[in-house]
């Protein structure tokens, strides 16, 4: 079922969150903070339909927010999640090395089912200039990065902010995801598959321990391998989504 702001409600109580994030998350639910597209960067807008929001989310990077946003989609412990929340004042550093207030739209907050989060999404080669260009307000530690003034600014109402570098949203990942969720969505008014058909499946890797989708959808002769996209989807069979798409 979509997510709804009584669901928020609930979710503030089941993990006592305090007043201010409270307050942030329920800003965040009551709609956008800014027209998506409309800051000084070039941007390419997309509409992503999302089931567990139970509308089209508007992002404004595919190989970034968008491809965040199916990651987010699809993992099974993220509850919900808003793009384009309230921004928050930021003090930065210029490139004279002077302290400035700005305001600061993170993409987008998540409520994972350990707590909430306030996520930024960047490419990779611009996060690499920001680490060079300004030490002051970027680190890079332990593999992560930090924005260290947003970090602050969010700190103070008790919410974590990340950092989310495309290196992290692999293509080939972020199609296979893509994927899986489109079947999942087709699929998801029909029956779960039949004990029968898992048990043939199994019976198969008795067989052989590692398959194609081409050759397991030979061996059982299928029309589609819909089926099987499901057997994946469900976490019955694994399969190698960071290296191969499931389209091959």
């Amino acid at each position: 079922m979509p997510f709804k702001s009584n669901d928020l409600e609930r979710y503030i109580a089941d993990h006592q969150l305090s007043a201010p994030i409270s307050q942030y998350l329920r800003a965040a639910d009551a709609g956008l903070s800014r027209d998506v597209g409309t800051t000084g960067y070039r941007s390419v807008v997309s509409e992503f339909p999302s089931a567990k929001m139970g509308r089209s989310v508007v992002v404004e990077s595919r190989r970034g927010e968008l491809a965040y946003a199916i990651c987010t989609e699809y993992a099974r412990e993220v509850v919900a999640y808003y793009e384009q929340p309230p921004a928050l004042d930021c003090a930065r550093t210029t490139k004279n090395g002077h302290c400035v207030t700005r305001l600061y739209h993170p993409d987008f907050v998540v409520l994972g089912s350990s707590g909430p989060a306030v996520v930024q999404v960047k490419p990779e080669e611009k996060l690499a200039c920001l680490i060079r260009s300004n030490p002051k307000d970027w680190r890079l530690a332990d593999g992560e990065y930090h924005d260290l003034p947003a970090e602050e600014a969010f700190g103070r109402i008790g919410l974590r902010h990340v950092v989310v570098s495309t290196a992290n949203l692999p293509r080939i990942r972020v199609a296979n995801l893509s994927n899986l969720l489109r079947v999942r969505a087709a699929c998801a008014k029909e029956p779960p598959l039949s004990s029968e058909f898992v048990a043939r499946v199994r019976r198969k890797f008795s067989e052989r321990a590692v398959l194609t989708i081409g050759d397991l959808t030979r061996r059982l002769e299928l029309v589609a391998r819909t089926s099987l996209l499901r057997l994946i989807d469900e976490g019955v069979l694994f399969a190698s989504i960071d290296q191969q798409l499931l389209t091959d």
